[in-house]
C-alpha cells in the first residue's frame, strides 16, 4: 500500500501541472525528463529525488511543499 505522502505527491503533481495547463510532454520537455518519467512520477511508480523535485517546482511555478499538501 503506497504511503500518504506518495499519493498527495501524484495528486498534487497532476492538479498542478493541469492548472498550469501543460501536458505531461510539455511539463517534461521543460524539465528535462522524459514523458514516462513524468507519467511514472503521476502513477507513483517513481518518485523524483530532491533536484527533480526542484526542477519541477519551478517549471510549474510552485513551492516544493505544494506537492505534498493534503
Amino acid at each position: 500500500m503506497e504511503k500518504s505522502i506518495d499519493k498527495d505527491f501524484m495528486n498534487n503533481l497532476t492538479r498542478l501541472r493541469l492548472s498550469a495547463g501543460l501536458s505531461v510532454k510539455e511539463l517534461a520537455d521543460k524539465v528535462g525528463l522524459s514523458k514516462q518519467i513524468i507519467y511514472n512520477y503521476e502513477a507513483g511508480r517513481a518518485f523524483p529525488k530532491a533536484g527533480k523535485l526542484e526542477l519541477l517546482s519551478k517549471a510549474l511555478n510552485c513551492e516544493k511543499a505544494d506537492f505534498f499538501k493534503s
